[in-house]
C-alpha cells in the first residue's frame, strides 16, 4: 500500500497513466475524438494539409488521417497485447518446461532465449556497419566505417588500404 501511494505522489506516474486512458479511450471511443469516417475518403482532397476539422490533412487518397489514427488505435493494442500474452504463454511454458526438467532441455531453452535478445542488437550493428552512409565517408566511429577496407580487415587488426 505504501508503494501505491508513493507511486501516485510521481507526476510522472500520473501524466503517464492520463495518457494511457486517453490511448485506450481514443480506441475503445473513437467518436469522443473524430466526426469523420476513416474508409469516407474524397480524391478531390488528396494530400491537403491541416484545415479546421482535420487536423492532420489528408492522406494521398483523400482520406482524413487523424479519423484513420484513432479508428487503428484499437487494431494497435489488440495487436500489441495479444502478442504480450502470446508471448507470455509461450515463454512460461518454456520456462517451466526448463526449470522442470533441466539439463540439456534447459541448456537449449536458454541458448535460444539468448539469441533471441540479442538478436535486436546484432541486427542494429549489421545496419549501422553496412549502412551507405556510414560506409568510407565518416570519419568518426569504428575502424571499418573511416577507411575502404572489409570490415574483416579491421577486426582482425591489419591495415587496410584507404
Amino acid at each position: 500500500m505504501e508503494a501505491w501511494r508513493s507511486l501516485r505522489s510521481q507526476p510522472v506516474f500520473i501524466f503517464a497513466a492520463l495518457l494511457a486512458l486517453l490511448v485506450l479511450a481514443a480506441a475503445f471511443f473513437p467518436q469522443l475524438f473524430t466526426q469523420e469516417s476513416p474508409t469516407d475518403c474524397n480524391i478531390k482532397h488528396s494530400l491537403q494539409g491541416p484545415r479546421p476539422g482535420h487536423i492532420l490533412g489528408y492522406n494521398t487518397i483523400g482520406c482524413d488521417i487523424f479519423a484513420r489514427t484513432v479508428y487503428g488505435t484499437r487494431a494497435s493494442l489488440f495487436v500489441g497485447v495479444f502478442a504480450t500474452v502470446g508471448i507470455l504463454l509461450i515463454g512460461g511454458v518454456f520456462g517451466v518446461l526448463a526449470g522442470f526438467f533441466g539439463g540439456w532441455l534447459d541448456s537449449i531453452v536458454t541458448w535460444v532465449s539468448s539469441v533471441i535478445f540479442a538478436f535486436p542488437l546484432v541486427l542494429g550493428v549489421f545496419l549501422i556497419t553496412y549502412l551507405p552512409m556510414f560506409n568510407g565517408r565518416n570519419r568518426s566511429g569504428p575502424p571499418h566505417c573511416r577507411s575502404h577496407s572489409s570490415p574483416g580487415r579491421s577486426w582482425r587488426g591489419s591495415p587496410g588500404q584507404p
